[in-house]
């Protein structure tokens, strides 16, 4: 990387969103920074590898020399978060809200790393200590505090645990959580085989979070069905982001259920609206509900995906995999008659 484009990062760092936090080098101990422009980072469905491979300016610096540099700038407004269950709809959601003009920005690789880190700080072969942790937190996060006009942050699934840190770091940072209730997720995720392949890589993760969440008599994994792996990550996910509100003013969330969401699209895009930035006119949000961002697949706008289609996904699920299905809900309502953090995720959620 040139030294020219380092210079210029450093200079423009502390005050433009465009100078993006992509990845974090544990073992250097330093953060990459990439040069994007709004139309990259607006039109990406995540914020990894592929905003690459056009080879943009960047420069790697010490997390020392990200904190002198924000330490002299005024603060900016604090970033919206999404949350999410994941497969979802969170990036329809994220991709809503570019359309209304807020600044989207979907699963920036740093707050992987820092998940990552979040789960084994604990143990003793961890990098970070917990004061470093919160520390470059909050230096990271402040990253997505800069530039004008509203910013949204969409986390990747198993971010879950960061919520009530991110939050806690700044008085007016607010959040939404996306979820979908318990069977049309299992419904959902077991349709798709890359999705099953997706779970079962994620498993071993899931299932240590969990364990901090609700104790040590989670079954081992190894014993575990399909269907109940695929309902112990949504558990993972949804006990954490259903605990938020024990810890951060319940004033600064909002819950959506995308199947709600998909019923009554107006409404709903208008309630988040008001939560993410209050005052956006309703011609323009019926633009975005009525436009194509709605009837494309989020993640690959080139296919086609609506309300009508996500039913038949989900029809085709409980055709296929009805028995995995009703062997996680069973496992889901087994585990939350022992455990109150459970029996309230499966309550925020709706589940009967």
């Amino acid at each position: 990387m040139a030294p020219d484009d380092a210079a210029a990062i450093c200079r423009d760092l502390g005050e433009t969103i465009t100078i993006h936090p992509y990845r974090i080098d544990m073992v250097r101990d330093r953060l990459l920074l990439l040069r994007l422009t709004l139309e990259q980072m607006n039109g990406a469905a995540f914020l990894d590898q592929r905003v690459q491979e056009g080879k943009p300016p960047g420069a790697w610096l010490a997390w020392e020399q990200v904190s002198a540099i924000m330490a002299g700038r005024q603060p900016g407004a604090a970033a919206h978060y999404l949350f999410h269950v994941g497969h979802c709809g969170s990036t329809l959601v994220s991709r809503l809200l570019g359309e209304l003009g807020v600044t989207a920005l979907r699963e920036p690789l740093p707050l992987r790393t820092l998940a990552e880190t979040h789960m084994g700080l604990d143990a003793p072969e961890s990098r970070w200590s917990r004061p470093t942790f919160d520390t470059r937190l909050t230096l990271l996060t402040s990253l997505f505090d800069r530039g004008a006009g509203p910013r949204a942050v969409k986390a990747t699934s198993f971010c879950s645990d960061l919520a009530i840190p991110i939050l806690a770091s700044h008085g007016d940072r607010r959040a939404t959580v996306v979820f979908t209730a318990l069977r049309p997720y299992l419904a959902n995720v077991l349709a798709g085989p890359a999705s099953r392949v997706e779970l079962q890589t994620m498993a071993p993760m899931r299932h240590r979070r969990l364990r901090t969440h609700v104790g040590d008599g989670i079954a081992p994994l190894h014993g575990m069905s399909p269907g109940q792996v695929a309902a112990m990550s949504w558990m993972t996910e949804m006990t954490a982001l259903a605990a938020v509100p024990d810890v951060i003013d319940p004033g600064r969330l909002a819950y959506i259920d995308f199947d709600r969401f998909l019923v009554d699209a107006g409404p709903q895009l208008r309630r988040l609206a008001d939560h993410v930035q209050p005052g956006i006119p309703d011609e323009q949000l019926f633009a975005a509900v009525s436009g194509s961002t709605m009837t494309r697949y989020s993640k690959a706008p080139e296919h086609a995906y609506d309300a009508r289609l996500r039913q038949e996904v989900l029809a085709d699920g409980e055709r296929r995999f009805g028995d995995e299905i009703r062997s996680g809900l069973a496992w889901c309502e087994r585990v939350a008659d022992r455990s109150p953090a459970v029996a309230r995720a499966l309550a925020v959620s709706g589940h009967a």
